[in-house]
């Protein structure tokens, strides 16, 4: 029975692009053909009605956790709801950040609320999962970026929405039911058919924006310890949304290695992690240099309903690894990218303290209060628990035989 109920199905992401590559997608204007992941037409998505009820799934999973007596924390997103709320702890943002825009799309699974950053006038730079069919549901993520669903389909990302179907505003607090500053007109994306990994788009659109834009690193790693300046769109600490936040100083934290035949780490490949800060509505945000300002990263996704959660995990995918795509999409913008300036200081900076918890995965955290694991967990550590029932069984009964009994 603590087997079944523990049971759970992992979905291994396609084949992911090295460092210095990417496999794109691209849809430009309705009805046209598209390419995801590698297959042209119809692209294959989950089925409907295949993403169970979050709170049957929650149920399982609870039911799991009493019998181990720990908890795990996965995600859970809400149907038609962006996966990762605002800014919490911050401030309000104002002109300084408005290269950061409001990204309203409606893929087949619903509307989704999110933020994205200029990087051209007419070139919006966010996540997949904001521009793309997303199977809302509970699900974690492992630490080599792979989808553990905990219902089926949950966490996976298809088909590009229709590039008319997304909509730019601009703005502190933007009217989003009024006229939006711009439509999309073409969709560039990884291909990725999960939230796990490479979760980046870049939308270009369908006129040029006055408005400020942000520079690019496609040149340079993120490393541990730099500090980044968030800003977005989400929920807040008083459960708030709509207006645009900051915070400055949001340490990273943790940095996945830069392709899939690195070592693995303790976050997804071409991921980077950030303390307290972004939260559900952030989804495709930036975290911008305080150094440079330039854009490093987009928001994907949060390990926990709650943003506030003491060690948060907040996983951004990084920009350099998909060099070739942000490239393409500027060509198709017929714009210039603004390249960050080479690294001063090569050597790694000074990482912070590790979090009690460093273990986790893209989206997945350890209870510090309970010994097991669950949400991107391994296997191992369940083999470890019953090896060490049976160790203990034969030292008790070699403990009990008559003295020279062999």
């Amino acid at each position: 029975m603590l087997l079944r109920l523990l049971e759970r199905r992992t979905i291994e992401n396609a084949p992911n692009p090295p460092e210095d590559s990417a496999a794109p997608c691209a849809r430009v204007g309705r009805g046209s053909a598209e390419l995801v992941s590698g297959v042209r037409g119809d692209t294959q998505r989950p089925p409907n009605g295949a993403v169970l009820g979050i709170r049957s799934a929650s149920r399982a999973v609870l039911a799991a956790s009493l019998l181990l007596g720990c908890t795990a924390e996965v995600v859970t997103l809400e149907d038609g709801g962006a996966s990762a709320q605002t800014i919490v702890n911050g401030e309000v943002s104002d002109e300084r950040d408005d290269a950061v825009v409001y990204l309203l799309a409606t893929p087949e699974s619903g509307v989704q609320n999110c933020t994205g950053a200029l990087v051209a006038p007419n070139l919006v730079l966010t996540a997949l999962h904001c521009v793309a069919y997303f199977a809302s549901g509970t699900f974690s993520c492992n630490s080599d970026g792979t989808l553990t669903a905990m219902s089926p389909g949950a966490g996976m990302i298809g088909a590009l929405a229709d590039p008319s179907e997304v909509k730019i505003f601009a703005g502190v607090k933007p009217d989003l039911h009024g006229e939006p500053d711009a439509y999309g007109a073409a969709l560039f994306g990884t291909g990725a058919r999960t939230i796990c990994r490479n979760d980046f788009a870049a939308v270009v659109l369908d006129r040029s924006l006055d408005l400020p834009t942000v520079p690019v690193r496609l040149d340079r790693t993120v490393k541990r310890g730099e500090r980044m300046l968030v800003v977005g769109y989400g929920q807040k600490e008083d459960n708030r949304t709509g207006e645009r936040r900051r915070r400055e100083g949001v340490v990273v934290t943790d940095v996945g290695p830069a392709s899939d035949a690195d070592p693995p780490g303790t976050t997804a490949p071409r991921t980077f992690v950030l303390r307290e800060g972004p939260c559900h509505g952030d989804s495709g945000g930036p975290a911008l240099s305080e150094e440079t300002g330039a854009l490093t990263g987009v928001y994907s996704l949060a390990p926990a309903s709650n943003c506030m959660t003491p060690n948060v995990r907040n996983v951004y995918t990084r920009l350099a690894p998909f060099r070739d795509l942000v490239l393409q999409a500027f060509e198709a913008a017929g714009m210039e990218p603004d390249l960050e300036p080479p690294d001063p200081d090569p050597e790694p900076t000074e990482p912070p303290p590790p979090d009690p918890d460093p273990i986790g995965g893209s989206g997945s955290r350890e209870d510090p209060s309970c010994a097991c694991r669950m949400a991107g967990g391994r296997k191992s550590e369940l083999a470890a628990l019953f090896a060490g029932l049976v160790g203990v069984a034969f030292a008790v009964r070699r403990f009990r035989r008559p003295l020279g009994a062999r």
